[in-house]
């Protein structure tokens, strides 16, 4: 069986997040993305790019995984499961991955967490108009200092 439209767009996107042209066609114009946390000072101070990224699009979620490729050397990225719901259009995608800081060299092992929401009519249709990405924030902020 061969998994849904939705399922296998964010499984290909998850595989390209930094080639633009990939998260363009994957990503609703105006799609919001929340990493890690709604808001979060003392987290943000540490890994900028976290919280709520509403109405950014394919450009401002792109920009969010090159500042996280700037910060990390990806060694391990394994989606475990993926499951999607065709009644809600969302997708759930989990597993783990292990990053090395590029500034200290320090190891983040973590499981991770993704939600995407895709639009249901019009030109967002097929596309994700909402993400989030969770993960062990206490060992990638630590990698960071």
């Amino acid at each position: 069986m061969s998994p849904s439209p939705n399922k296998a767009a964010i499984l290909r996107l998850l595989s390209n997040t930094t080639d633009l042209s990939t998260v363009r066609e994957i990503v609703a114009p105006g799609a919001t993305y929340v990493s890690l946390a709604f808001e979060n000072p003392d987290l943000k101070a540490i890994e900028p790019w976290c919280g709520i990224h509403k109405n950014v699009g394919p450009e401002g979620v792109h920009e969010v995984f090159v500042q996280v490729n700037r910060a990390w050397e990806v060694e391990v990225f394994d989606i475990h499961t993926a499951l999607a719901d065709g009644e809600t259009k969302e997708v759930a995608v989990f597993g783990r991955f292990r990053f090395v800081s590029r500034g200290l060299g320090k190891v983040t092992d973590s499981p991770f967490a993704v939600l995407a929401r895709f639009g249901r009519d019009g030109e967002e249709e097929g596309k994700v108009v909402y993400m989030q990405f969770l993960e062990d924030t206490l060992s990638t902020a630590g990698s960071l200092r």
